[in-house]
This record gives structure tokens, C-alpha cells and sequence, in this order.
């Protein structure tokens, strides 16, 4: 008896959000500088960006110098506002000298 061949199929939808996993190398004697940059970009994003759904940081538990930032945005929209703050954008001009190497972003889209 012939089998019929094994198909999988699945129509995934995503909604307009989008999610940001940044990874940041941090230079060791600048690892507390970068989370106090963004640890304030965090708090700004919480209290003044709507379209700016999660922002968190996180550091690896195999090297403390290795720094990830989960962000969840509304639109494009959102993300363009959030980068064009003033403490952000401080922190964009300030990274080459903090970090190891330039940050690794990541972007998926948010599925329902």
C-alpha cells in the first residue's frame, strides 16, 4: 500500500506589531555605562513612547558583558519615533566606543 506523501502546511498571519532582539558586545570597562544608557532609554520608552509595547534588557548568564534588548513595537512608525528621542539617539552616537562590535538586531514579525 502506497502512502501518501506528508504535507505540512500552516498560513501564519502576523499582526502589525513587530518584536527587536538586539544583542550588544559590551567593552568590559563599559558594561556599566551601556546599561545605565539603556536602562534611561528604557524608562523613556515606558513613559513617553505609546506605539513602544515592550523594552527590556537583559544580560547573558555565561558572559556579563553580553547584552540583549527584547523591543516590541506598534508600527514603523513607533520605532522611528523611539529612535528619533534625544536619549537614544545619544546612545547611537556613543555605542563605537562601548562596544566590541557593532550590535546584531534581529526583527520578527508578532504572529496573533
Amino acid at each position: 500500500m502506497e502512502r501518501a506523501p506528508f504535507v505540512c502546511s500552516m498560513e501564519l498571519k502576523t499582526t502589525m506589531s513587530f518584536i527587536q532582539l538586539v544583542t550588544i558586545s559590551a567593552k568590559n570597562e563599559c558594561r556599566a555605562r551601556i546599561l545605565d544608557l539603556l536602562a534611561g532609554i528604557r524608562d523613556e520608552a515606558r513613559e513617553r513612547e505609546p506605539g513602544t509595547r515592550i523594552y527590556d534588557i537583559a544580560i547573558s548568564k555565561d558572559d556579563q558583558n553580553l547584552i540583549f534588548v527584547w523591543e516590541e513595537y506598534a508600527s514603523e512608525e513607533a520605532i522611528q519615533a523611539h529612535r528619533d528621542g534625544a536619549i537614544c539617539r545619544d546612545f547611537l552616537r556613543e555605542r563605537a566606543e562601548l562596544m566590541t562590535g557593532p550590535m546584531k538586531v534581529q526583527r520578527a514579525d508578532r504572529l496573533p
